[in-house]
């Protein structure tokens, strides 16, 4: 993946974050993207779950890059902790998380155009796919960009 591209994400999250409510306009989208949403943060500290959020989506766009151990480390772990043995989230959920995420981006973004959709769509890709495909469990850790 262009470094370019890691980049330009990397910046644009930098104006997410300056934006208050980038993470209540994802969750908000988010649990009203599908039924079965909602229901999976009925019990969950909010504020917790945004700080989480903050840091798995900085180890997914590091992820990308292929190059950095902490980052895999940190999606190796959302990979075992989602999937069908522990929080069991469904892989094709996973769908309406990247279509909440563009759209909350979208929303905070000034700077938001196609371009910048397509770079976070490439960008959040590998991390995605990887923990969906651990979904059953075991499988064979792979780090993006080893391909």
């Amino acid at each position: 993946m262009r470094k370019e591209t890691i980049a330009a994400v990397h910046t644009s999250y930098g104006r997410c974050l300056l934006d208050g409510r980038f993470f209540d306009h994802f969750y908000e989208i988010f649990m009203a993207s599908h039924e079965a949403i909602a229901p999976m943060f009925a019990n969950t500290d909010m504020e917790k779950q945004k700080h989480l959020i903050r840091h798995g989506l900085a180890s997914a766009i590091n992820f990308a890059a292929g190059d950095n151990p902490m980052a895999g480390n940190a999606i190796e772990r959302i990979r075992r902790s989602h999937s069908k043995d522990h929080i069991g989230v469904d892989p094709a959920l996973y769908d309406y998380w990247t279509e909440s995420l563009i759209q909350a981006v979208a929303r905070t973004d000034p700077e938001f155009d196609q371009a910048l959709e397509r770079a976070w769509r490439e960008v959040i890709a590998p991390a995605v796919e990887f923990i969906k495909a651990g979904y059953e469990g075991g499988g064979k850790r792979r780090v993006a960009g080893s391909e």
